[in-house]
C-alpha cells in the first residue's frame, strides 16, 4: 500500500523523522522557495513589459532564453523561432 504505515517502514523515513525541527526547516524552506518563485514572476514580467513577443514564451522557455542568450546563442534559436516568425526559414 501507499500509506503513512508503509513510509514508516522504511528506515530512510525514519532517519528523517529525527531530524530536530524538520517540520519547521521545510515550512521555512516552503516559504523561501515561494518567494523566489515570486520574485522570479516579477523579473520575467518586468521582461515581458520590454518586450511583448515575450509573452508567446512560458515562464520556462523565457528563463532558458534570458539565461543561455549570452553563453551559446544557438541554444537560443529555438525560442527566436517562436518569437519572430520567418526567421530560420
Amino acid at each position: 500500500g501507499d500509506g503513512p504505515q508503509d513510509l514508516l517502514a522504511h528506515s530512510s523515513v525514519r532517519d528523517y523523522l529525527s531530524v530536530p525541527k524538520l517540520a519547521a526547516r521545510l515550512q521555512h524552506a516552503s516559504a523561501l522557495l515561494a518567494e523566489c518563485e515570486a520574485d522570479l514572476a516579477r523579473w520575467l514580467g518586468e521582461r515581458r513589459s520590454g518586450f511583448p513577443r515575450f509573452y508567446f514564451l512560458s515562464d520556462e522557455e523565457l528563463t532558458a532564453l534570458l539565461s543561455e542568450g549570452s553563453k551559446s546563442p544557438r541554444n537560443i534559436f529555438p525560442a527566436v523561432q517562436r518569437l519572430i516568425p520567418g526567421v530560420g526559414r
